[in-house]
């Protein structure tokens, strides 16, 4: 399957949390029921194993599980990115080749995290990654996680020379880099927003969709949002950006998933239980959940058999 993320056809992609059972195993059921209830409310793609599942405090074993299982799942229905995360290259080239990519159309990989490398180390990163790995790469730019910051002459130099980086998620939330991005970039290169915060102004301004976490909840509300705002229709997405927005601040108060994770679990997909060292969310950030699900009419879901 041909993917192109700068069509409309990938205008939304959700991010999967891994839900939990009481003893912290994984909830397999509640899986299916998010990712039914997503494709049914219009979601175009999903990321599998990005940094909402919660993938640092998965095993190698239990991730190779979730990539197959959620692929059974959705059986070819919608395009998936498979999630990729480290600090060596080697290592996660590794992983990658004991992961089951073969029913996934791309990959998703985080700049390193922690080490700080230069700009020079970043770009080289990349290339490594260009090399060994046979799918097409979304590189990914989160530096409030990361604590490293892709700058736009490197992601113009990773656009320009390496062939399979088709793309970048920019989760930074500053749209004047964004803007800088979209100017300097080739035609042909991705740019997804990865910040719910910000993504319909991205939208605006000449991005190619967005990367959700919110949207698990709300697919269907978020995909008219950004549907709207392709079309340029900038009162009218704003309007629906500001009937969300309490709900979007929701899912970063405390964190991310420990957002999300509540949400779905007042909308009966799944629990809000996550694994130390995050925590679910505290009674006033549920209470406030609360009442955003009711003023977006978002009330409790019969689970999908």
């Amino acid at each position: 399957m041909h993917i192109d993320f700068r069509s409309e056809r990938y205008g939304l992609g959700v991010a999967l949390p891994t839900p939990y059972h009481n003893d912290f195993n994984i909830d397999y059921d509640s899986l299916t029921n998010i990712i039914e209830f997503n494709i049914s409310q219009g979601v175009q793609y999903f990321i599998v194993l990005g940094t909402t599942a919660e993938t640092p405090l998965l095993s190698l074993e239990e991730k190779i599980q979730i990539a197959r299982f959620v692929a059974d799942q959705v059986s070819g229905r919608v395009p998936l990115v498979l999630g990729l995360s480290g600090t060596s290259p080697q290592k996660l080239c590794q992983e990658f080749k004991m992961l089951p990519s073969e029913d996934y159309q791309a990959v998703l990989c985080v700049t390193p995290f922690y080490i700080c490398p230069s700009q020079q180390g970043l770009f080289a990163y990349y290339e490594f990654l260009n090399t060994h790995i046979d799918l097409p790469i979304l590189a990914y730019n989160v530096p409030s996680r990361t604590g490293v910051h892709l700058e736009v002459d490197t992601v113009v130099k990773i656009a320009n020379e390496l062939d399979n980086v088709i793309g970048l998620k920019e989760a930074c939330g500053d749209l004047e880099h964004f803007k800088q991005l979209i100017d300097q970039v080739p035609h042909d290169f991705a740019l997804i927003s990865g910040d719910d915060s910000t993504a319909v102004y991205s939208e605006l301004i000449g991005g190619h969709g967005v990367i959700s976490v919110v949207a698990a909840a709300i697919p269907a509300q978020f995909f008219k949002m950004m549907t709207i705002a392709r079309k340029g229709q900038r009162e009218e997405c704003v309007e629906l950006f500001s009937q969300l927005q309490e709900l979007i601040n929701c899912t970063t108060i405390e964190g991310n998933p420990t957002g999300i994770k509540a949400i779905l679990n007042e909308m009966e997909l799944c629990s809000s239980i996550l694994r130390l060292p995050l925590i679910a969310a505290s009674p006033d950030l549920s209470q406030k959940i609360s009442i955003a699900c009711r003023e977006i009419k978002l009330f409790s879901l019969p689970h999908i058999s």
